[in-house]
């Protein structure tokens, strides 16, 4: 069994749905490893490839950047040779004419232009005559990770199946039902796509089974319905983003493929969504 001093990556989940997720990625469980009394976490050891993982979830009803923070500091008392943290999570996609996002796709942040791969969206200073500054954002990420997004974008170009649909289907063929219920990529059918501007009646399920089709933009099927992997900057905030219009704008000012929070659900418009 790893010693605490195995472990290098450390892996945040901001929902109990997420958690569930993680957890179904390991290639390999590990039991519980002692922890501080002053380590509130609850963690879940195991392996993906060579490397042993931690992965920990923010304490239910609480979110945000502060308590990401906590986790993570936690996290490190407990394993001290965690070298990378991951915060990994559902995020709502701006689909645009450069990127065609779809339901089921995966945003993977990569330094654009000024900002290090995360742009906190809803962090900065208002300057008279000059509206909203934004100053949010983090450094990019350590330099032998960015040459392993280098690598993994070669591959996406490359003649070989991409390797995350064969993975995902292993992954559910050792599911419960309950969780491929949960988990399985939708149907292609149900990625539907309404304006910004459209305002979306609202249901506890989220779904637009109410919402007027006649709004629809027109939404063609890709070749695959394989999920893609896209490389750029995510939007992140401590507040849920609900509007399409702004979610879109910031899409175009700073290139973001996907914005989120730190309770990351995005359920207004251009968001490709089931239902």
């Amino acid at each position: 069994m790893p010693s605490k001093r195995d472990y290098t990556v450390g892996w945040v989940a901001a929902l109990h749905e997420e958690l569930a997720a993680a957890r179904l990625m390991l290639d390999e469980t590990h039991p519980t490893q002692p922890q501080s009394s002053r380590d509130p976490n609850a963690y879940t050891l195991g392996r993906i490839f060579s490397y042993n993982v931690v992965i920990a979830c923010l304490p239910a009803g609480n979110y945000g950047t502060n308590e990401a923070a906590a986790v993570v500091s936690n996290m490190k008392a407990t394993f001290p040779n965690l070298e990378y943290f991951l915060m990994v999570g559902i995020g709502g996609g701006a689909p645009s004419a450069a990127h065609d996002i779809r339901l089921g796709d995966v945003v993977a942040s990569k330094p654009t232009g000024q900002y290090g791969g995360v742009v906190q969206y809803d962090f900065g200073k208002a300057l008279a005559g000059k509206g909203f500054h934004r100053t949010g954002m983090l450094n990019q990420p350590p330099y032998c990770l960015l040459t392993r997004i280098t690598y993994l974008q070669a591959e996406d170009m490359g003649p070989r199946t991409h390797c995350l649909p064969a993975v995902l289907k292993e992954r559910m063929g050792r599911a419960t039902d309950r969780q491929r219920k949960t988990f399985e990529r939708p149907d292609p059918v149900t990625d539907i796509l309404f304006p910004a501007e459209y305002i979306h009646l609202e249901e506890r399920n989220h779904s637009c089974a109410r919402c007027d089709k006649e709004q629809l933009v027109e939404w063609s099927q890709r070749a695959s319905s394989d999920p893609q992997v896209h490389y750029g900057l995510i939007g992140s905030a401590n507040q849920l983003m609900r509007d399409g219009i702004l979610r879109d704008n910031l899409a175009k000012n700073h290139a973001i493929l996907s914005a989120s929070r730190w309770r990351p659900l995005l359920t207004q418009s251009r968001l490709p969504r089931k239902g």
